[in-house]
């Protein structure tokens, strides 16, 4: 869905699919599991998981709503994550047979409606609307799950991983959403695809003075913790996962490298329209005074001088009565995302140009016109000047792309930046004003879950979603040299000429379109 906060090209329909390259692994690894039978039981550490064919890739097995953890109810609100453990057998045939959605605070599709702002939206943007804004699942605080999509009986006997972490603000969003799918890259590209829920809003980042302030972030590590220890048995290669995500999810990963920088587990990480500081950080004090609004909101606030009383009434309250009666924070009145990630010293840190990441790969990037889904689709935005726009692209994705890279360069590790161009009539949302390549408008592609309820999927658009789940999946295998194997692209140096803009160019000689273009590499930087 994502989603913080989509070229139409001429004739495209009559372009020649290209199919992706296969990435190419430096690694010799036994070949296939010859006895492995699709949706088969599975041993964990959470019991044994029973999964089934997924829908659109039958011999692709799938494995939804694993829990990683106890439910966070009762007296584990608010608390940190405690592993699930356990020997019951685990339906893996739906997401919500175990667990749920986590707790949304996101401004409603109704709301929106009501008040017009989707009066100019094309028939495909009507339809990428609902998925991006309204998960499509049941809610609740039982929610921290995970789903696993793998092929062991084909191609590598331990393949690479790649664990998504989804954005939404910190507030929304969750692994179910429809977008999301990771039966085509684990089909397609040989790898084992992963997808974690963890705590949102106030009941991932509540502001509390007297309680952890990063639960989510507490849980994506549990999550991954889960992964190493059991991704084995899926067929799944403990040393090779990266951890990738989009906006805040990008962000998130991007937080683990330097939380985790002497035990980062992953092995790269893939960083999309998100980096650690890009969306700003919030302050103690201005997290916890979000915390005594809530308070306040549902009848609890004792006072600061109180903390402990205001905290045993705020676990009576019911999560949906909570969640109902957040006090709406506009973007820009405290210090980064309104319950999201907040300076402990611990997780999350304020003085990120004086801390190293972990020694690992990076790729990171972001499209070329990050606002545009924001000034459509956000009424609390709307009647901002043009220029706002502008500034929000340059300061909060392209210059934090920019630094990110540059910072992974001077440490010496290997390090690739993109920027995305894609624009499809399919995920395109309004015809005028033009939106381009906007925030989250290369997942339907990456995951190959663009909606074909009005346009189908153009020739160009199959062909640049099959070359980014390459590309991804190449990453994932040698996170090292698996990009320069996969199609010669250049290693980031932020004073030559290394960017990698996707989906841009002119139709080549032959007819067809190339996949990528190389690009100076601050070449949008000039503001920053």
């Amino acid at each position: 869905m994502l989603i913080c906060i989509v070229e139409i090209a001429v004739a495209l329909l009559l372009l020649p699919i290209i199919s992706a390259r296969s990435p190419v692994s430096n690694r010799s690894l036994p070949r296939k599991v010859a006895n492995w039978v699709v949706g088969q039981t599975v041993n964990t550490t959470s019991g044994p998981v029973t999964g089934h064919p997924a829908s659109n890739t039958t011999e692709v097995s799938e494995y939804l709503g694993i829990p990683y953890a106890k439910p966070p109810v009762g007296d584990l609100r608010w608390q940190r994550p405690v592993a699930y453990t356990g020997k019951a057998p685990i339906n893996g045939t739906a997401f919500w047979t175990e667990g749920f959605a986590c707790m949304q605070a996101h401004p409603s599709l109704e709301a929106e409606h009501a008040l017009g702002v989707y009066y100019n939206l094309t028939r495909g943007g009507y339809y990428v609307g609902p998925d991006i804004l309204l998960p499509n699942a049941p809610q609740n605080e039982d929610c921290l799950t995970l789903n696993i999509w793998t092929q062991p009986q084909n191609g590598e006997a331990s393949k690479a991983v790649l664990i998504w972490i989804h954005g939404g603000s910190y507030a929304a969003g969750s692994s179910s959403e429809i977008w999301f799918n990771g039966q085509s890259m684990a089909g397609e590209q040989d790898v084992v695809l992963v997808s974690i829920n963890y705590r949102l809003n106030i009941f991932g980042f509540p502001g509390n003075p007297t309680s952890e302030l990063n639960l989510g972030i507490l849980d994506q590590r549990m999550a991954i913790e889960w992964v190493r220890d059991n991704i084995a048995n899926f067929g799944g290669d403990p040393n090779r996962i990266v951890m990738f995500g989009q906006s805040a999810g990008a962000a998130a990963a991007d937080l683990h490298s330097y939380a985790y920088a002497h035990d980062p587990i992953a092995s790269g990480y893939i960083l999309q329209s998100g980096t650690a500081w890009g969306f700003g950080l919030q302050t103690q004090p201005a997290a916890s005074d979000l915390w005594y609004d809530a308070a306040r909101a549902v009848g609890c606030d004792r006072g600061p001088d109180d903390p402990d009383e205001t905290f045993s009434c705020m676990l009576r309250v019911p999560s949906g009565k909570l969640i109902t009666r957040l006090p709406p924070v506009p973007y820009g009145y405290t210090p980064g995302l309104p319950y999201g990630p907040v300076v402990d010293g611990k997780l999350v840190f304020g003085n990120y140009q004086e801390r190293t990441p972990a020694a690992r790969a990076v790729l990171v990037g972001n499209t070329n016109d990050e606002s545009g889904m924001s000034k459509q689709l956000t009424p609390w935005w709307s009647g901002l000047p043009s220029w706002y726009w502008q500034v929000q692209n340059i300061y909060v994705y392209t210059c934090p792309a920019g630094q990110r890279a540059a910072v992974n360069v001077a440490k010496g590790n290997p390090t690739w930046r993109y920027r995305w161009f894609g624009a499809f009539p399919n995920v395109l949302l309004p015809w005028t004003p033009y939106n381009g390549s906007w925030h989250g408008s290369e997942l339907p592609l990456l995951f190959n879950t663009a909606p074909e309820y009005y346009y189908p999927n153009t020739a160009r658009e199959n062909q640049m979603g099959a070359y980014i789940r390459g590309a991804w999946a190449a990453f994932a295998k040698d996170p090292i040299r698996g990009l320069n194997s996969y199609d010669s692209w250049s290693n980031y140096r932020p004073d030559g000429t290394t960017l990698v803009r996707l989906a841009y160019g002119k139709p080549q000689g032959n007819g067809t379109w190339p996949e990528f273009t190389i690009g100076p590499s601050q070449a949008y930087d000039q503001d920053c």
